[in-house]
């Protein structure tokens, strides 16, 4: 189980943001097995509103979104003091890691990704995870 704080029994919070990634049921069940609580939304337009309401320890979206694409949301994130510290991973089909790192993307996976290399990026992505993660 991932854990972390000082009681030791908070899980990771992950948010999945897009179609694909959240009705991918392998990607979403190989998060929670290694102790992620995860939740979903369809667009980037929701996915910014939970993050404000959320205390997310990692935003994983895909790139193409209805109403606000990937790169833009992680604009609004690293703009807002409330989400600013919350690491984004980025997915897309189209090759656009330099944008996305210009958008303040702590990531970038080129889709179609294997469950291993999401669980891979996230250990880099949230340290104190990597031992569980890799594990």
């Amino acid at each position: 189980m991932v854990q972390h704080g000082d009681s030791g029994n908070e899980l990771y919070s992950l948010l999945l943001v897009g179609g694909h990634l959240g009705q991918d049921k392998e990607f979403r069940s190989a998060l929670e097995r290694a102790g992620f609580h995860v939740e979903w939304v369809p667009d980037g337009t929701s996915a910014f509103q939970r993050a404000q309401a959320l205390h997310l320890d990692l935003l994983v979206s895909e790139l193409l979104l209805p109403e606000l694409d990937g790169l833009s949301l992680c604009r609004a994130l690293k703009s807002d003091a409330r989400t600013a510290r919350i690491p984004v991973l980025l997915c897309s089909i189209v090759s656009v890691g330099d944008r996305a790192r210009e958008a303040g993307a702590a990531g970038f996976l080129r889709s179609p990704t294997s469950e291993a290399r999401l669980l891979q990026q996230i250990a880099l992505l949230i340290p104190s995870a990597r031992a569980t993660v890799a594990g």
